[in-house]
């Protein structure tokens, strides 16, 4: 029953329902014929357009915004990496450009949880230590200075590998 033809196709319709949320099938009059290169790319081009339509108002996200961008790449790059057995060309360099901006993007949300953690950190001191207040929020401004600088390279980096990632055309599509 599990080497059936049925069975591959259940398997495969609730691998594309879980990636994608639609049935395998859609739009034809026979489920079957759907291949797994096509299963693919429409779960590729689905996470990849979620993707594109944050990062394309970048410049306009709010931080949790950005954070929930950097969850859309990183919900292409896991079905990409499963599904880049399936083509020849272009994944390694696609991968590359991939992770780059996940990276930057990871970069970005550590400087926001940082800038979080020292608000409350130096919160909590003016409670329990009034008396070292001023120390500990002198030592919270250098760190979050630290971290906007590295967040503005950050954020440039991110528009630029962004931009890489829109010129190279997605090896599901090759």
């Amino acid at each position: 029953a599990l080497s059936s033809p049925e069975c591959r196709l259940l398997l495969l319709d609730l691998a594309e329902i879980g990636l994608c949320g639609f049935a395998s099938g859609e739009g034809t009059d026979d489920p079957a014929i759907v291949s797994a290169r096509d299963l693919a790319r429409l779960t590729l081009d689905h996470r990849l357009g979620k993707a594109a339509a944050l990062a394309e108002r970048f410049g306009e996200l709010s931080i949790d915004e950005r954070h929930d961008l950097r969850k859309e790449f990183k919900k292409l790059r896991y079905p990409s990496e499963m599904f880049a057995s399936l083509f020849d060309k272009g994944v390694k360099k696609y991968f590359a450009c991939l992770a780059d901006l996940q990276d930057d993007l990871g970069a970005l949300n550590d400087v926001a949880t940082a800038r979080i953690f020292l608000q409350e950190l130096a919160q909590a001191v003016a409670r329990e230590a009034p008396e070292q207040t001023g120390e500990v929020a002198f030592t919270a401004g250098e760190i979050a200075g630290w971290h906007a600088r590295r967040a503005a390279r950050s954020l440039k980096r991110v528009l630029k590998h962004w931009e890489r990632l829109r010129e190279i055309e997605p090896f599901w599509r090759r």
